[in-house]
């Protein structure tokens, strides 16, 4: 069986590297708007937090490319619909932020 996360959560995003999964943002049970970020190891079977995202997002999208993974878009506790885009480095395990989209995607 699969541990659970340290928080329960909706909307969220994910993207794998490695033997790695990432859950990104989302909405805790109490409906609050999350940047926060899990890692789930398959080997160990366990989750460890990562560093959150600047922007707490809810139905956003997330895509990995070599050790890097880009989340995109979403939603925001005010209801804004979010063109911004972040990028989280596996390595260095920081954020950069990323030349937004075009046009906000939910």
């Amino acid at each position: 069986s699969v541990a659970s996360m340290s928080t329960a959560r909706s909307g969220s995003a994910a993207a794998a590297v490695g033997d790695t999964i990432f859950v990104f943002g989302g909405n805790d049970s109490g409906g609050k708007f999350l940047a926060s970020t899990e890692a789930y190891d398959v080997r160990t079977r366990s989750w460890s937090p990562v560093a959150p995202m600047s922007t707490e997002r809810y139905g956003c999208a997330a895509a990995a490319v070599g050790d890097t993974i880009f989340v995109f878009g979403g939603n925001d506790s005010g209801g804004k619909f979010l063109a911004s885009t972040e990028a989280y480095d596996v390595r260095t395990r920081s954020w950069s932020p990323v030349a937004p989209m075009s046009t906000e995607r939910y």
